[in-house]
């Protein structure tokens, strides 16, 4: 048997592939599965049909409960500021943000800070209108229109056009039940049972497209879908012309050019979904259902990881409170589609007194423990975060007592020396003789 290393890291798609290939292979070969098609026929086989239902509260209470992004966060925004202007505005940004530790957590220069991101409120109201027709049906058997109940979400936080039903059922608490040969069951996703779709869709589900194996699944599942239901219009034949190639490629190869192509041209499920929407998320002719509904994609949907940043505060300077340095992202896609980062972007519109969810994560990062040693420090854009602490922590012990200390040199990366971060502050570290700055292109 062949040894294959893989890991979770991006790029490994091919190996992983392979190994579960194998594997499968081992388990059930292809002379057993050829006895068990032939025991029991293909019939049999496909019998097991599940499906997803969305369940919506009826408890009267728990339907006037109102919005909240993320609940109350566990660290307190106390700055953020812009460290300088870029030449080109509408694409870069770096900004200092300071969050206030809570009074049971403590950390070292050196160590990281994990974030809970949040998706956008606008990007996740687009998704839920694109299952508008779902929506406004559980909003009618909610009761919404008898009751004129107001949403929590105001239009301006979102886009025009919106209707207040569909922005108030979003709120709304729910359930998932699967359905399994006609047995019943809830869904066991502890973040699908009991919250808000608008809860879910902000703080729990990774909108983006850029996970190639979830992408393959949830292609995979609206294709039979398709099949299934034997649609053949243009629209479907323009999807099945993109998809089938790709899902083709990456079954033999584990990745492909194809796959790529789709994601580039749909860099999140809600630009795929403003596509292809009215084939799959409204009726089609002589059908009473959408293809697509909302609790099919919300079981696909791969969780929101936290993001890690270096801190840059000194543990010596400011022991109450930690500061990161966020390269806020604005990209494109090998497609040409705009593209936002999601935690970067949550961060950058954080005010004073906003919470944040955030946590303190140990690193094995730390500055040399003799003094004496020399330290040369090489960087290049935000990779000064956490060169930041340990120069503020040399500055703090410097000014105790400076005798006895090595030589200390940073070189940092940069096009000019207007784009240098922290300048004015490095500049007084340099004149106070606690290093040394030289900038490389």
């Amino acid at each position: 048997m062949d040894a294959t290393s893989i890991d979770t890291s991006h790029g490994n798609q091919a190996d992983i592939l392979k190994w579960s290939t194998f594997v499968s292979k081992q388990i059930l070969p292809d002379n057993v599965v050829a006895q068990i098609h032939a025991m029991h026929g293909e019939d049999h086989l496909e019998s097991s049909d599940i499906s997803y239902l969305i369940k919506w509260s009826e408890d009267a209470d728990s339907l006037s409960m109102p919005y909240s992004a993320g609940g109350k966060g566990t660290m307190l925004c106390s700055d953020n500021r812009e460290l300088f202007v870029h030449r080109d505005t509408s694409s870069r940004s770096t900004r200092h943000i300071e969050l206030d530790l809570p009074s049971d957590v403590s950390c070292e220069t050196g160590d990281h800070l994990s974030v809970k991101p949040v998706n956008a409120l606008s990007l996740v109201v687009r998704l839920c209108s694109c299952f508008g027709h779902e929506l406004e049906i559980a909003a009618a058997r909610s009761g919404y229109y008898r009751s004129k109940k107001e949403s929590n979400i105001t239009i301006a936080a979102v886009e025009d056009g919106i209707n207040q039903s569909l922005l108030w059922q979003i709120q709304q608490t729910f359930y998932i039940e699967c359905n399994e040969n006609e047995h019943r069951s809830l869904h066991h996703a502890k973040h699908l049972t009991n919250n808000t779709l608008v809860e879910v869709l902000r703080t729990y589900v990774d909108l983006s497209l850029n996970q190639e194996s979830y992408l393959v699944d949830l292609l995979s599942m609206i294709m039979l879908k398709l099949d299934k239901a034997l649609v053949t219009t243009k629209h479907a034949n323009s999807f099945k012309s993109i998809v089938q190639p790709a899902i083709e490629e990456y079954n033999v190869l584990g990745t492909g050019a194809k796959l790529r192509n789709v994601i580039g041209r749909y860099p999140t499920v809600v630009h795929f979904f403003e596509e292809f929407g009215s084939l799959l998320c409204h009726p089609l002719e002589s059908k009473v259902s959408p293809l697509i509904t909302l609790a099919d994609l919300l079981v696909l949907m791969p969780r929101l990881n936290s993001r890690y940043y270096s801190i840059s505060s000194s543990e010596k300077k400011s022991p109450y409170k930690v500061s990161i340095t966020v390269g806020v992202v604005n990209a494109k896609t090998e497609g040409g589609m705009p593209i936002q980062g999601v935690c970067s972007h949550h961060l950058a519109q954080l005010k004073p007194g906003d919470w944040v969810q955030a946590a303190v994560v140990g690193s094995s990062f730390r500055a040399p423990l003799l003094k004496y040693n020399p330290i040369i420090m090489i960087c290049a854009g935000t990779g000064l975060a956490p060169l930041m602490g340990f120069l503020g922590d040399r500055a703090s012990m410097m000014s105790k007592n400076s005798r006895g200390f090595g030589e200390c040199h940073l070189f940092f990366g940069c096009r000019s020396d207007e784009e240098i971060l922290y300048k004015d502050y490095l500049a007084e570290l340099e004149s106070n003789g606690v290093m040394s700055l030289h900038r490389t292109k």
